[in-house]
């Protein structure tokens, strides 16, 4: 398990899409198993734009494909 996240029926804001996608994305770069994928947002701003909390508010399921399955995608070509 490299990421994991926890909804919480006495804490709302753990139930919201926004909030699962940038804790995903954070707990993704902070595994050993995925140093690829930190190396690869630190060297591509547009993903780290992507994956900021004002992208995953605006557009959830974008912030998840563009910012989370389409690197790790692409890093397992």
């Amino acid at each position: 398990v490299v990421a994991y996240h926890y909804c919480q029926a006495d804490n709302t804001y753990t139930c919201l899409v926004p909030e699962f996608v940038h804790s995903v994305a954070a707990l993704l770069c902070r595994a050993h198993q995925l140093t690829a994928y930190r190396e690869l947002l630190l060297k591509e701003p547009h993903l780290q734009s992507m994956l900021s909390l004002r992208s995953c508010v605006q557009d959830p399921m974008a912030a998840f494909r563009r910012g989370i399955l389409q690197p790790l995608v692409n890093l397992r070509k």
